[in-house]
């Protein structure tokens, strides 16, 4: 007696192809949000080569000469591979300006907010100051206490770099 297969009913069938199209799409979509699988430290990002503005149009045009010179040859390298690294480039650079413009608009409330606060809080500063450097023509020691709100203001680049010259060793 030989055992027949027995064909699964059409509905299983359907879900099966259903879920295998499900992660086909979801595979897929990994596959186009493709992100770099070690995160550049700071130290690596310093090292990288940054190219100048306007570099697509050039390596562009570079790639057209190139491609019309059969004679020009760099070893590992060729035309196609360059105009592919480009288009690579454009399109990480399309998707990281898309996000940054998703996150700028969440962000711009919360911006706002800090905007506002820090507005508040330096005007009460300020104000407060005022009546401080009036009352220390009477109370000088009022005046005193808080000279360090005038030399914040007046001479910030200017302390920091006497600052630097006074912790760094002599080499005498």
């Amino acid at each position: 007696m030989a055992k027949t297969k027995q064909k699964a009913p059409k509905q299983t069938q359907k879900a099966s192809a259903k879920s295998s199209k499900a992660s086909k799409t979801s595979s897929s979509r990994s596959a186009a949000k493709k992100t770099p699988s070690k995160l550049l430290s700071a130290d690596e990002k310093l090292r990288l080569i940054k190219p100048i503005d306007g570099f697509t149009e050039i390596a562009e045009r570079f790639a057209a000469t190139w491609k019309g010179r059969p004679t020009f040859k760099v070893a590992g390298m060729s035309p196609p591979k360059l105009l592919r690294a480009i288009e690579s480039a454009k399109k990480a650079a399309a998707r990281e300006n898309a996000l940054r413009a998703k996150l700028e608009e969440k962000l711009r409330p919360l911006t706002d907010a800090r905007l506002l606060a820090e507005h508040a809080a330096w005007k009460m500063v300020l104000d407060a100051y005022a009546v401080a450097k009036a009352l220390a023509r009477i109370n000088p020691e009022v005046g005193h206490a808080f000279t360090f709100v005038g030399e914040a203001m007046t001479n910030k680049p200017k302390k920091k770099a006497k600052q630097a010259q006074e912790a760094a060793p002599s080499s005498m």
